[in-house]
């Protein structure tokens, strides 16, 4: 009978045998019979229906006042069940090393606290030979994949710049040009992907002309691919090193990094989440966490 009055409150909001059907996936003769079992079960009629006429009576009306609110309250117990029955999982994450050192990992304790039913099974990746999705529900990677059952968005993307720390500048000086970079310990890059070499040049870009100059990377006698680590070694082996900028706001107030050539951007990291198009309310956690830590990173 519940079921019933659902339906016919949904009727008379619609004013459409068709289209109350069709959302309801039954036949009009089916959604028809069952509107009478209702008014057998009131001992009234409820709807005047022809082709021409769908008039709501009296007592319809009084019915529909009465459990208008059923139909809303049925489907949010359901999606709250639904729900529960969704985070009870195991969610699996494959995520760029670079992107989850500084951005994730410092509050993956706040999600496991916030949703003790889901298990993670976090893989940090450094390079992409194989499928990024292959085995994992969510991946963070540094480009867009390519499956139809899954959707790409673009969560984070930041310039590197050139950094270095006061000891250096005692020992060796500041660059005053791209080119005088040959001169220095300058820290150059090599890809992700290990069996991809090392690119031969470097591209800096002036951040109001937009003006190119090219680098020689190859003649830079130590390289590395991540910005983190880059700023690790930089700072304790007195280099200079390309970096997010917000890996090292906290340093360059208090003095223990200085910028190099401020005015010149190195590359462009950009980071895409992928996530299945029909996903889990786990999943849908675990994506709104990263939003929050990306915004944390930013702010």
């Amino acid at each position: 009978m519940f079921d019933n009055i659902a339906l016919f409150t949904e009727l008379v909001e619609r004013k459409s045998f068709t289209d109350t059907a069709r959302h309801n996936n039954i036949s009009q003769s089916t959604l028809s019979k069952r509107i009478s079992q209702l008014e057998q079960n009131f001992g009234t009629t409820l709807i005047v229906h022809s082709t021409r006429n769908f008039e709501i009576t009296k007592d319809g009306y009084l019915v529909y006042n009465q459990f208008k609110s059923l139909r809303k309250q049925l489907k949010q117990s359901i999606d709250l069940i639904k729900n529960e029955e969704d985070l009870d999982k195991t969610l699996r994450a494959n995520i760029s090393t670079s992107f989850a050192y500084e951005v994730i990992c410092p509050y993956l304790h706040e999600f496991t606290k916030s949703h003790p039913k889901i298990s993670l099974d976090v893989f940090f990746q450094h390079s992409y030979e194989e499928d990024p999705l292959d085995g994992f529900d969510i991946a963070i990677t540094n480009f867009p994949i390519d499956n139809e059952d899954y959707a790409n968005y673009l969560i984070f993307k930041e310039p590197a710049q050139l950094f270095c720390s006061p000891q250096y500048v005692e020992k060796y000086g500041l660059p005053k040009a791209i080119n005088e970079l040959e001169n220095h310990r300058f820290i150059g890059i090599i890809s992700n992907t290990p069996v991809i070499h090392s690119p031969p040049y470097i591209t800096f870009t002036h951040r109001y002309s937009k003006e190119e100059i090219i680098f020689n990377n190859l003649s830079n006698r130590l390289k590395t691919n991540l910005p983190s680590h880059m700023k690790q070694i930089g700072m304790h082996g007195d280099y200079i090193f390309g970096s997010w900028k917000r890996l090292c706001d906290k340093e360059i107030q208090t003095g223990k990094i200085i910028t190099v050539l401020p005015d010149y951007e190195v590359y462009t990291s950009e980071f895409f989440i992928t996530v299945r198009k029909e996903h889990s309310t786990a999943e849908d956690k675990f994506v709104d966490f990263i939003y929050r830590c990306v915004n944390r990173f930013t702010a």
